[in-house]
């Protein structure tokens, strides 16, 4: 998983996020943020589809 603990803030400087990524392959990352976005569309759209249904 990308996040570690208690390395997920927002301030992250760029030194910092690089060595959190590093050892990743670029590829791995990109397609884990691919399938991460699409669990938050799916999450959204079922959100959507139940609060029409309220």
């Amino acid at each position: 998983m990308l996040l570690r603990s208690k390395s997920a803030h927002i301030h992250q400087t760029p030194k910092a996020l690089a060595n959190l990524l590093a050892g990743y392959h670029p590829q791995d990352l990109l397609e884990q943020m691919q399938d991460y976005t699409l669990k938050i569309l799916h999450l959204q759209v079922i959100k959507l589809i139940w609060l029409r249904n309220l």
